[in-house]
Formats: C-alpha cells, structure tokens, sequence
C-alpha cells in the first residue's frame, strides 16, 4: 500500500514540475481575429491593433519569417500557421503605422510567451526593438519592448484584448 501511494505521489510530483517548468506541449493555439488596446496617455504611441489570421504553409514561407509563426503544438492536427500584423497609432499625425514582427518563436519554458524583435520606421528612422509577446487566449495578450527616452531604456508594455474575429 505504501509503494502505491508513493507512485501515485511521485506521479503527481512529477506532473506538477514538468506543467510550472513548461516541458509539456502547448495546445493553446492563437485565436484569430483583431486585438486592441485601450488607450495610453503620454506614450509616443497611443494605442496598438493585432491581427492574427491562420494562413498556409506556402504563405509562412514566402514570408521568410516576417509578421507570421508557426504554432509548434505537438498535436499534427494543431500545426497551424498565422500571420501577424501589429500597428501603433500615431495620434500626433491621426494615422497607424505599420510595424514588422520579425522571427517570432516560442520561447522555452514560458507557457504563452514568445520572443522576437518589432522593426517600424519613425520619422524616416528604421527602429529595432527586442520585444516579447505573452499569449493567454482571448482574454489577453502583451506586447512588452524596450523604448529609448532621453538616452534611458524603459520597458513599454502593450495589453491586447480581443475585438472580432
């Protein structure tokens, strides 16, 4: 009786350590349709839309790793491409501007986030920004990057919550 109980403790121990350290396989796979923020007073940017669309293998790959992501679920069936287009409003010049996410991938032991680098141009300037994206279904999604101010780094963050579909 004690060895069962032990095994079965064990089993659970286990379970528990691979789910918090993130070893299991992701089945969540991105919900697509538009994603907005509300918003920010003070920012350069005053609020942001997400779009994400599922598209074919043929498209992720002419893309050449730019505004798209391979789910990397384990699942066969859940092997899904998306594309990604991020846009930050301008509200100094009433219009969006169109940034590149380049080379989003899964990033390891963090259930949901993903890292990559946002390329936009700002007043005939190419900004390159070190970026991360947490994924949490419908109910949220961030954006965190790096945004210089006056020779300092601050950390901008980005909270998507779901429009359409």
């Amino acid at each position: 009786m004690k060895k069962f109980l032990c095994g079965i403790l064990l089993s659970v121990l286990l379970f528990s350590v691979t789910a918090i350290a993130g070893c299991l396989p992701k089945i969540e796979l991105f919900t697509a349709g538009t994603y907005e923020t509300y918003e920010m007073e003070g920012e350069l940017f005053v609020k942001a839309k997400l779009i994400m669309q599922p598209i074919t293998q043929e498209e992720y790959e002419r893309a050449d790793g730019i505004n798209v992501i391979k789910n990397d679920s384990k699942s066969k069936e859940n092997n899904v491409y998306y594309s990604f287009e991020l846009f930050f409003y301008d509200k100094n010049k009433d219009k969006y501007i169109q940034a590149e996410i380049v080379d989003l991938k899964y990033s390891l032991g963090t259930p949901g986030t993903y890292i990559c680098e946002i390329v936009y141009e700002w007043e005939n300037e190419l900004i390159k920004r070190s970026a991360s994206f947490i994924y949490n279904g419908e109910n949220y999604s961030y954006f965190y990057y790096g945004l210089k101010d006056n020779e300092q780094y601050r950390e901008v963050k980005w909270m998507f919550h779901y429009i359409n579909n």
